[in-house]
C-alpha cells in the first residue's frame, strides 16, 4: 500500500491548486463574494516593481478602512495564515478606503529579498469583515534576481527542503518524500538539462534544500534560453504537476512534487480540521500513479486518490504532517 500512503502525503503536503475561503463570507449577503485575486501568480524580486491584486468586498465595506498585507503559512502547526515575517515583505501593508464591488490594489515589491524565494498570499482585513479574506488561489511565488548564484545566463531551481523531509502519517517505515521521489530530471523545452538526486545522499544547502543549476557548462542551449518551458520528471518517469518558465539570472522555488495525472480516477478525500478563519473546498492536483508493488484495486471504491483540501491545511501538513485522511466509501 506504499503508493496509497504517498498519494496521501504528496497531495496533503505539496499541492498547489488550492482555494481558501474566509469564514467571513458566510455572513455576506447572498450573491456577494469577498475575494482577493492577484493578476499574476509569480513575480521576480529585483526585477518586478509591483503586483496588482483585484479585491471584491461587500457593500458593507464601502467607505470603510481596510488593510491589505502579505501572509505566509504558519510554523506552529495551526491552519491559519499569518503575516509574513521577512522584513522586506512585512513592510508591504497598504491601507485603503474600500469601495463597493471590485477594485485593484497595487502592491509594491521590495527591491531585494534576503534568503530564498518564497510563496505568499495577499489578504484583506477590516472592521467590516468578520475575518480576513485571503487570496483564493495558490498564492504568489516570489522568485529573486540573484546574479551571485546565477552568473551569465544560468538560473537555479530550489527544491524545498521541508517538503523533501516530510513523511506520510500512514507510512510506518517513515520513507521521506525525497527518498520516494528519488531524483528530478529538469527539462527545458523538452530537452533534459540535468538530473539531481533529492533522496538519500542528496547534496543540500544549510536549510536542507536541493539547488539545481541550469544553463551551466555542458548543458544544451535550451537550458539557458529565456522563456523555455521547464518541467520536472521523477525517477519513476512521472512528470510533476508544477511547471516553471526558465528565467536566466533568477532563483525560483519548487515545493509541489505531485505528478500531473492519475490514470485511476478519483478516490477518497481528506478530512481536515481547519482553523475558524478558513474552510477547505477545492480539489487538489491529481494523485500519483501506482508506483508500489501493491497497486490500487480496480473496484470503484478504491481507485486512486484525489485529495480535497484547503491551502492552509496543506502547507501546515507540509511543516507538521498533521492531517486526517479517510478512505472514500
Amino acid at each position: 500500500m506504499r503508493s496509497f500512503r504517498w498519494a496521501i502525503a504528496i497531495l496533503l503536503a505539496l499541492t498547489a491548486s488550492v482555494t481558501l475561503v474566509s469564514s467571513a463570507l458566510a455572513a455576506l449577503p447572498p450573491g456577494v463574494a469577498g475575494t482577493v485575486t492577484p493578476q499574476q501568480r509569480s513575480a521576480v524580486i529585483g526585477r518586478d516593481k509591483q503586483v496588482t491584486v483585484n479585491v471584491e468586498l461587500p457593500d458593507s465595506c464601502a467607505g470603510t478602512s481596510v488593510q491589505l498585507r502579505l501572509y505566509q503559512p504558519p510554523t506552529d502547526g495551526s491552519n491559519a495564515l499569518v503575516p509574513v515575517t521577512a522584513p522586506a515583505l512585512a513592510a508591504v501593508s497598504i491601507s485603503a478606503t474600500a469601495s463597493a464591488g471590485s477594485f485593484p490594489v497595487v502592491v509594491p515589491l521590495p527591491a531585494a529579498l534576503a534568503g530564498d524565494p518564497v510563496r505568499v498570499w495577499p489578504g484583506v482585513s477590516g472592521n467590516c469583515l468578520a475575518a480576513p479574506v485571503y487570496d483564493s488561489g495558490a498564492g504568489i511565488d516570489l522568485a529573486k534576481l540573484d546574479a551571485a548564484e546565477n552568473p551569465g545566463t544560468t538560473s537555479t531551481i530550489v527544491v524545498y527542503g521541508p517538503a523533501l523531509k516530510s513523511t506520510s502519517p500512514t507510512n510506518p517505515d517513515k520513507t521521506t518524500l525525497g527518498d520516494f521521489t528519488g531524483s528530478l530530471t529538469v527539462m527545458a523545452n523538452g530537452v533534459a538539462c540535468t538530473t539531481a538526486n533529492v533522496g538519500k545522499g542528496a547534496t543540500t544547502d544549510a536549510s536542507g534544500n536541493v539547488r539545481i543549476h541550469l544553463g551551466t557548462a555542458g548543458q544544451p542551449a535550451q537550458c539557458s534560453t529565456a522563456g523555455a518551458a521547464v518541467t520536472f520528471v521523477r525517477a519513476d518517469g512521472a512528470t510533476l504537476y508544477e511547471k516553471r518558465t526558465l528565467l536566466p539570472g533568477v532563483t525560483q522555488q519548487l515545493q509541489n512534487l505531485a505528478p500531473e495525472a492519475v490514470p485511476d480516477g478519483p478516490g477518497p478525500t481528506a478530512t481536515i480540521t481547519a482553523a475558524p478563519t478558513t474552510t477547505a473546498v477545492a480539489p487538489a492536483p491529481p494523485a500519483p500513479p501506482n508506483t508500489g508493488s501493491e497497486g490500487p484495486s480496480s473496484t470503484a471504491g478504491s481507485r486512486g486518490w484525489l485529495i480535497a483540501v484547503g491551502g492552509l491545511a496543506i502547507l501546515a501538513a507540509a511543516v507538521c504532517g498533521a492531517a486526517a485522511v479517510r478512505r472514500r466509501q
